[in-house]
């Protein structure tokens, strides 16, 4: 009887930790390239569609009410304890000492693992995301929740008034011009409180170089750089800022940072 070790397994036995990075690293640049060409001139719509339905940020590995199992999933930073945990409970905190009533809009709120646990603190709570898929499949898990679940673009669409608008780990994943667009945006809006959590180098690097939108942070993508929303070419305005957490991931931080606008 012949046994076979998958290509893999070979490689990991014969080749040095050096040369199975080379080769890890030239599939990851590889797999950047292949999708960049295929979301070339695709809406946002589009590209963010491709990659829940091909998964490329993972699966949970549950059920949901329709039986279907492995379901697209919003990435690990979104399902990891050592980020969940304290991001809720600094969120928590913020609501709690809120003397405006906690009016919350969720953009990008993904496979909602994390807004399920922020909708009882809350007065009200619109989660919002730019896959009707997405949208169509939290709704329909989560109708036992008080939450408007709505469809929109953050770039294009006028966005929904809030006390606080959630964003985590959206700007990332935008171009500097899907980041200005957003940005306009939101000072149409009548948003009175930002709270932004971003993937930034753990190392000294520039702000804002910047990168295609699409599945990858700028970090993924070997660029040193982060989305700083403060320096140019964004300029953000705001009155006040508050550093809410800052923990390490992925090579560097996932950073959570409480803005006051009016």
């Amino acid at each position: 009887m012949k046994f076979f070790l998958p290509l893999k397994k070979i490689l990991k036995l014969i080749l040095p930790n050096y040369f199975i990075f080379l080769y890890r690293d030239f599939i990851h640049k590889k797999s950047i390239r292949t999708l960049d060409k295929k979301f070339n001139g695709e809406s946002n719509k589009n590209i963010f569609s491709t990659i829940y339905k091909e998964k490329h940020w993972g699966t949970i590995k549950s059920f949901d009410r329709d039986g279907n199992e492995n379901l697209p999933m919003s990435g690990h930073g979104s399902h990891d304890k050592q980020f969940t945990k304290p991001y809720i409970e600094a969120i928590a905190e913020v609501f709690n000492t809120s003397k405006i009533p906690i009016k919350v809009l969720d953009i990008g709120c993904g496979d909602f693992f994390i807004g399920k646990d922020l909708v009882k603190m809350t007065e009200s709570y619109i989660g919002a995301d730019i896959v009707p898929e997405v949208i169509k499949s939290i709704s329909a898990n989560y109708k036992h929740l008080h939450v408007n679940f709505i469809c929109i673009d953050c770039t294009r669409d006028k966005l929904p008034n809030s006390n606080f608008l959630l964003l985590r780990q959206v700007l990332q994943h935008l171009s500097n011009k899907d980041i200005i667009d957003f940005l306009t945006n939101l000072q149409r809006s009548k948003t009175k409180y930002l709270i932004l959590t971003e993937l930034i180098p753990s190392n000294n690097f520039v702000p804002n170089l910047d990168s295609k939108t699409g599945a990858f942070s700028r970090l993924s993508r070997g660029i040193n750089s982060g989305v700083v929303l403060e320096e140019s070419p964004f300029d953000f305005k705001y009155l006040e800022r508050q550093e809410l957490l800052k923990i390490r991931s992925d090579g560097g931080y996932l950073q959570t940072i409480l803005y006051k606008l009016s």
